[in-house]
């Protein structure tokens, strides 16, 4: 069995591989519920990158906030890993996710499977 820290850098990479696949460089990313960072420190040489997440630690590529407060141009990728469960409201998330997107964007979410859980989802 993987340790917590190897599996972590396994899903990283492999988060970052699929945004690789449907990204092309220079476009606009936004990752929703970013964490630590992580992936949107990884992409940032090749992207311009924004991650989100309200507990998020700031950096020049993280801000500390809920993605429906976002005042931005729209995206070309949004990203979401396991984080839109936590979202309380899904019409004000719709509307965001509207704005925030630019024509022709593309949403990659990862997100639990409800019917596989051993326990309620939050």
């Amino acid at each position: 069995m993987l340790r917590s820290q190897e599996r972590y850098a396994l899903d990283l990479a492999d988060m970052e591989a699929w945004i690789r696949a449907h990204a092309r460089p220079g476009q606009r990313i936004l990752e929703i519920g970013c964490g630590d960072g992580a992936l949107v420190r990884r992409l940032a040489n090749d992207f311009d990158v924004l991650g989100v997440d309200p507990e998020g630690q700031k950096s020049s590529v993280v801000r500390a906030q809920r993605f429906e407060d976002l005042d931005e141009e729209p995206f070309h990728v949004v990203f979401a890993s396991v984080s839109l469960h936590h979202l309380d409201d899904p019409a004000l998330a719709r509307d965001s996710l509207r704005r925030l997107s630019a024509p022709g964007a593309k949403m990659l979410v990862r997100e639990f499977d409800r019917l596989t859980m051993d326990h309620e989802p939050t």
